[in-house]
């Protein structure tokens, strides 16, 4: 009896011990590094379709009301992933830098086929409430056709864009990627860089989007049938 039960529990343990490792479905990732040291962590998860929010103070650097959100597993028409900070203060006497990771995996569509085409939209934008010289930001966003978590550069990558936050106002910038061959699933990732002089504010909302581009025929449809509308309305309106 003793020895059936030890085997059991030896089972169970082995089964345990063999058993994959549990991965978020959606995660926003910081490191913040100053002259004083480096920190590093995960801000927050939530499941596939869902929302993750935190707040991170980290080597005097405030990162307020960080928030992550995909619809992932997607639509047919549109897959995407958005990322948003109220603010991000550098209350450090050095340099800051900032690079916040969010990412979402199980992405099922849209693919190509049966799109013949897919385009990746990266845009970010936001607000300098305190602008310093040597502020910098870079934004890319990636799509890695082997579904990995948070994997950035992926498969496909959208070029670097690098607005303006030297001085306080509005920034907004984007990129564009056409995309010929992805199968599911696939994950989306976004990878912000951010430099900040001390007693610097800003603030962002990122955005990916993956759509099907239409097809000529389709378009062709499109501008025949809103022809024949307009030429609808004139007959009418020559009635009138």
């Amino acid at each position: 009896m003793k020895k059936t039960f030890l085997a059991a529990l030896l089972l169970s343990a082995s089964g345990l011990a063999l058993a994959p490792l549990a991965h978020a479905d959606l995660e926003a990732t910081y490191s913040i590094t100053t002259s004083s040291g480096t920190s590093s962590g995960t801000a927050c998860t939530a499941t596939n379709g869902g929302t993750c929010n935190a707040t991170v103070t980290e080597e005097d650097v405030e990162i307020k009301g960080l928030e992550a959100s995909a619809n992932s597993p997607g639509m047919s028409t549109l897959s995407k992933l958005v990322g948003a900070t109220v603010s991000i203060v550098n209350n450090s006497s050095s340099d800051a830098t900032i690079v916040l990771t969010i990412g979402s995996v199980d992405f099922a569509t849209p693919t190509a086929p049966p799109a013949s085409t897919l385009m990746l939209q990266s845009d970010i934008g936001g607000t300098v409430t305190i602008g310093k010289a040597s502020n910098t930001l870079s934004f890319v966003s990636s799509i890695d056709q082997g579904n990995g978590q948070n994997v950035t550069p992926g498969t496909y990558n959208t070029t670097a864009v690098t607005p303006d936050i030297t001085s306080a106002g509005s920034y907004n910038s984007n990129d564009d990627l056409l995309i010929s061959s992805l199968t599911a699933p696939f994950s989306m990732t976004q990878d912000i860089t951010i430099v900040l002089d001390p007693g610097a504010e800003i603030n962002f909302s990122s955005n990916t989007d993956l759509t099907p581009v239409p097809e000529p025929g389709s378009l062709a449809l499109l501008g025949t049938a809103l022809i024949a509308i307009g030429a609808v309305g004139w007959v009418r309106r020559r009635r009138a």
